[in-house]
C-alpha cells in the first residue's frame, strides 16, 4: 500500500511557482543569448566574406593582363615630309582604355613587324633593321594610360637596311606597324619623301659679259673746239 502523498502547503506551492518562473526566465535568456551569438557569428562571417571579395576584386583590378585590341587604341605618325638626305622617324602611340586592368605589350623588333611600302611594292621591313630599335621592349600601361615610342628608318631599300643599299627615291610611302602576337593590333602612317630644293643660281659679277659702261657711270665731257689759226700776212 502506497503512502499517501503529502499535501503541499500554500507557501511551498508559491515557492515552486516562483522557481518555475525563474527557470523559464533563465531558459529564455539562455535561448536569447545563443540566438544573439549565432546572429553575431553569421553577420561577422558575411562581413568578412564581403571584405575578402572586395580585396580579391581590387587585386584582380590591379593585376596586369595582355593588351588586346578591345582595350588598346593605336596610332602612328611620321616626321614627314622629309628630304632624301634625312632618316624617317615614326612615332607609335598606345592608349590603354581599360578602367579595370593595366596591360602589357612587347614592342621590340622580335615581337612587331614594321613594313614600308610604295604602292604594291615592298620597300623594306624594319624588324630586321638593327638600328630600328631593341629586339625586346616590354611596355606596361596602367589603366587609361597613354605612351609613345619611336622607330627610325634610314631609307635604305633592303631587308637589313644596310648602309650600302639603294636609297628610297622621292615619293609617297606607307608604314605599317603590327604586333606579331596579335596582327589586329596595328597602326599605319602615310608619308612623303621629297627631293631637296635645287640650288639657286649665283648672281653674275657686275659688268661681266658687256663692254657697256654702267648705267650710273658719268658721261665724258664734250671736247672743246680747236682755235682757228690767224690769217697769214700778205
Amino acid at each position: 500500500m502506497q503512502p499517501a502523498k503529502k499535501k503541499l502547503t500554500a507557501a511551498e506551492i508559491k515557492r515552486r511557482k516562483r522557481n518555475r518562473r525563474l527557470l523559464l526566465i533563465v531558459l529564455a535568456l539562455l535561448i536569447f543569448l545563443i540566438a544573439g551569438l549565432f546572429t553575431l557569428y553569421y553577420v561577422s562571417n558575411r562581413i568578412q566574406d564581403q571584405t575578402d571579395a572586395a580585396i580579391t576584386d581590387d587585386s584582380k583590378s590591379f593585376a596586369p593582363v595582355v593588351c588586346t585590341p578591345d582595350i588598346l587604341e593605336t596610332s602612328m605618325k611620321a616626321n614627314a615630309p622629309v628630304d632624301e638626305n634625312s632618316p624617317v622617324t615614326f612615332t607609335v602611340t598606345l592608349h590603354n582604355t581599360s578602367k579595370k586592368n593595366p596591360c602589357y605589350i612587347d614592342v621590340g623588333r622580335a615581337h612587331t613587324e614594321v613594313t614600308i611600302t610604295s604602292g604594291d611594292a615592298l620597300i623594306t621591313s624594319l624588324s630586321t633593321c638593327k638600328d630600328a630599335g631593341k629586339e625586346n621592349k616590354q611596355l606596361l600601361l596602367d589603366r587609361d594610360m597613354t605612351t609613345s615610342f619611336s622607330l627610325t628608318w634610314n631609307r635604305h631599300r633592303n631587308k637589313e637596311c644596310a648602309a650600302d643599299a639603294p636609297i628610297a627615291s622621292p615619293g609617297m610611302y606607307k608604314a605599317l606597324w603590327a604586333s606579331k602576337s596579335d596582327g589586329t593590333i596595328k597602326a599605319d602612317a602615310i608619308f612623303e619623301i621629297v627631293a631637296p630644293p635645287e640650288p639657286e643660281p649665283e648672281p653674275e659679277a657686275e659688268g661681266e659679259g658687256s663692254d657697256a659702261p654702267p648705267a650710273d657711270a658719268p658721261s665724258e665731257a664734250p671736247a672743246e673746239p680747236a682755235a682757228e689759226a690767224p690769217p697769214a700776212n700778205q
